[in-house]
């Protein structure tokens, strides 16, 4: 059953904790650059997921061959073209519509119908952005009776792609994050503050005196694919792994933070996600890593 849509009572206004919510997200993503990014040059060989011996089962992890191969320039096969379904894609934070233009050009062009996120620059999370991206997806499903949406996030708006996904299951096919933090943690190993609010804008406790228990790890309702820049020197790999569920993948990548949204190949893999079918999900890494038919 899915969540009851929230009523939109702010007509307009701003909420008045987004500026210190926004310097915290600044802040945070300083920090991830400064101390994930350092720790991000000590593992950026092929094999750095696979050091735990169950790290692979954990966070559904392809095969070391298989991940060998996505790392290389490996030709990719052509993916099937898209026939005008729906795609939402979510910039990262400080970046616009504009910024993700690489690749909404490459989905479009390849016949899906691509639409923006409609909030301009992402400079953290407030609840006007929350009801704003409620509205657009809505506003997209109109547009396409009987189709659901699939959200398309980089970075911070990963997050909020996943989090709009755990709101409205029923109107989202699958989510797509491309170097998205939803998995960072503190020091302690908690889940950073930071992604905790991005949890609680979406997903609100019943009252002011509560706190949501929910987490940004947590698996979502439906087909969720992490794709991990393993040479990203802003948000650590290991901020942006999948735990493993059935309806869950992650897929390593050669590349840094700001290439996963310019770089062709990659775009290649989120236009195999696309096509694939989300009712018979099926991890796409063995698809891609699969020999050719001689």
């Amino acid at each position: 059953m899915s969540k009851p849509e929230r009523p939109q009572n702010l007509q307009g206004k701003e909420s008045p904790r987004r500026p210190w919510l926004r310097g915290a997200l600044l802040a945070a993503f300083t920090a991830a650059a400064a101390g994930g990014g350092i720790a991000a040059w000590h593992v950026t060989t092929p094999d750095s997921p696979y050091v735990h011996p169950r790290a692979a089962k954990a966070y559904h992890l392809p095969t070391r061959d298989c991940t060998e191969m996505l790392l290389s320039d490996a030709p990719l096969p052509a993916a099937p073209r898209g026939n005008g379904q729906p795609v939402m894609v979510v910039p990262g934070f400080m970046g616009g519509e504009m910024t993700m233009s690489r690749l909404t050009g490459k989905l479009g062009a390849h016949g899906y119908t691509v639409y923006g996120w409609g909030q301009g620059v992402n400079t953290g999370i407030s609840e006007d952005v929350v009801l704003g991206m409620g509205t657009k997806l809505n506003e997209i499903a109109q547009k396409h009776p009987g189709q659901k949406i699939a959200l398309v996030g980089f970075s911070l708006g990963g997050v909020y792609a996943r989090e709009l996904a755990r709101q409205f299951p029923d109107k989202v096919s699958q989510v797509i994050t491309l170097g998205a933090p939803f998995s960072m943690t503190d020091k302690k190993g908690e889940l950073d503050p930071i992604m905790r609010r991005a949890y609680n804008a979406f997903n609100p406790p019943l009252n002011d005196e509560q706190e949501s228990a929910g987490d940004t790890r947590s698996p979502l309702p439906v087909p969720t694919t992490s794709i991990v820049g393993m040479q990203d020197r802003m948000v650590n790999w290991r901020a942006s792994l999948n735990y493993a569920a059935p309806n869950t993948e992650n897929i390593p990548v050669n590349a840094g933070h700001l290439s996963l949204t310019r770089d062709a190949r990659i775009a290649d893999i989120v236009l195999h996600r696309l096509a694939a079918e989300t009712e018979n999900w099926q991890p796409l890494a063995p698809k891609l890593c699969a020999p050719k038919a001689s």
